[in-house]
């Protein structure tokens, strides 16, 4: 170990509560069994509906992919390769329009394989911020991710959506989207059911 591995400033900075919380999850994933293969089990994943994104079957409105403009097009589309390209699908982007022109101001969930975006909630007044148009939260569907891998299941998904952004990041240029509320306050902002989801992370466009 190096002379360096207690730091001091660990207490100075750190959370201890939070720590807790985490080391839990951490002991129980070290106590889990270590697969040599990720389960990619064709029938495991066609019950699962692994294969495709899920996305919302009921909404306000819905709206054809074809009609929006550009830039939003263009962001459609980068995700749709990307996931196209994924051994499984366990994460589910949820588009956020605050300040450009197509469709107005809400929530989307994107139905890939009907080319639609579908309007889940409209009060997006908090979420807004100077020159960012899209805001595009990855949550995982973590019940699904659970019953494909166990414990390890929640790993792989975080392993998804950091290459579906680092994907992303190759093809257009990401920009950094604070939002100052807690956490699930912000999931219940974009109408979505915590109970099954887990939001892992936001970039913005």
């Amino acid at each position: 170990m190096s002379k360096y591995y207690w730091n001091e400033y660990v207490k100075t900075f750190g959370n201890d509560d939070e720590l807790k919380d985490v080391l839990k999850l951490s002991a129980k994933l070290n106590a889990s069994l270590i697969t040599e293969t990720k389960d990619y089990e064709t029938e495991k994943i066609k019950l699962l509906r692994l294969n495709e994104v899920l996305h919302s079957d009921v909404g306000i409105k819905k709206f054809d992919i074809k009609e929006s403009n550009d830039k939003l097009y263009e962001i459609y589309i980068s995700l749709k390769k990307i996931y196209s390209e994924l051994p499984v699908i366990t994460s589910m982007p949820i588009l956020v329009n605050i300040n450009a022109a197509s469709y107005g101001d809400g929530v989307y969930s994107i139905d890939f394989n009907g080319q639609q975006l579908i309007l889940i909630e409209k009060n997006v007044e908090l979420l807004k911020k100077d020159n960012i148009d899209y805001v595009i939260a990855f949550f995982l569907n973590t019940d699904v991710c659970v019953a494909l891998n166990g414990l390890n299941g929640f790993i792989y998904g975080i392993e998804e959506i950091g290459t579906i952004i680092g994907s992303l990041k190759q093809k257009m240029i990401l920009k950094n989207y604070k939002c100052n509320m807690p956490r699930r306050a912000f999931i219940h902002k974009l109408g979505i059911d915590n109970r099954k989801c887990s939001l892992i992370d936001l970039i913005a466009i």
